[in-house]
């Protein structure tokens, strides 16, 4: 797969719509869509966010899709809070893992003429590694959230939402911690 990706970008490097619609074809025919829940949604996140950054698209439609990410980011903060609480520490150390390499290989890709076959070619075990987490589904969603905010936020200099999206993921670790209190408090202990 990862060769076909640079492949594509190799192609079509001089040609940003196309390159965009053939990238964004590629995802939609190789993403294996959950039925529901968590990594369902997360997965409509991305391609949101995938959308907002179609070249040549008029100021209006670019405000209307990042308003949907906005949208989607708001209503997906409690949930990555949440699930992100019931990790393991495998699960964490994938995590954090594999988003050091996702930003480094961001950074790597802006650099003039990047080698994009070798800067991908660090997720060549990616998948691998995934099989080896408790819960694959769960930090895959993390994961992808994480990765798609952050492309959101250096392509536009604000995270998905702005303020609210700031303010919701407040709520959801507010939520979180009051939540472990309860449960605490419940067996007579405090924190």
């Amino acid at each position: 797969m990862l060769h076909n990706i640079c492949a594509e970008i190799g192609a079509k490097r001089n040609s940003p719509q196309a390159l965009w619609l053939s990238l964004r074809n590629f995802a939609v025919a190789n993403c294996v869509r959950s039925q529901s829940g968590l990594l369902r949604d997360v997965e409509d996140f991305c391609f949101a966010i995938f959308d907002c950054l179609e070249p040549n698209v008029s100021q209006d439609v670019r405000e209307q899709r990042m308003i949907h990410v906005g949208a989607l980011a708001v209503s997906l903060n409690l949930r990555i809070v949440d699930t992100g609480r019931r990790l393991t520490a495998s699960d964490n150390a994938f995590l954090v893992k594999w988003n050091v390499v996702a930003g480094t290989s961001m950074v790597a890709m802006r650099q003039p003429n990047p080698e994009f076959g070798s800067i991908l070619s660090v997720f060549a075990s990616f998948d691998l590694e995934l099989r080896l987490v408790n819960d694959p589904e769960q930090v895959l969603a993390i994961w992808l959230y994480t990765l798609y905010s952050t492309i959101y936020a250096s392509a536009f200099g604000t995270i998905p939402a702005g303020v609210l999206g700031i303010a919701s993921l407040g709520v959801g670790l507010v939520a979180v911690e009051g939540e472990s209190y309860k449960v605490s408090d419940i067996g007579g202990l405090t924190c």
